[in-house]
């Protein structure tokens, strides 16, 4: 998950006021919180859970594929994303086309 501090600081106060989660001290970092989800949070997050189980059987059912597969392509193509997004920024040159020349 890459968010900005502040847009993750804002979700938790947001789902704090919401009574879903709390922020803990954190014992090995005086600076930070951690964050806890209450008895609320959680039945909130089985709640989601069972929702969205149809959802899922009905996606894997369209697509003909495991749900597992479909994660370890897509985590797969998040990595290739992100060494690619690394490497561009990074000064390591841009990123070759996926094109072949002369193909239209």
């Amino acid at each position: 998950m890459a968010l900005a501090p502040t847009t993750v600081s804002s979700i938790v106060r947001r789902l704090e006021r919401r009574g879903r989660v709390r922020r803990a001290p954190n014992p090995n970092d005086a600076r930070s919180y951690r964050v806890e989800l209450t008895r609320s949070g959680r039945d909130a997050h089985a709640k989601a859970g069972q929702l969205f189980l149809p959802v899922l059987a009905q996606v894997e059912a369209n697509l003909g594929v495991p749900a597992a597969e479909v994660e370890k392509v897509l985590r797969l193509v998040e990595a290739a994303v992100r060494a690619a997004t690394t490497a561009e920024t990074s000064g390591q040159g841009s990123l070759p086309s996926l094109h072949r020349q002369g193909a239209s």
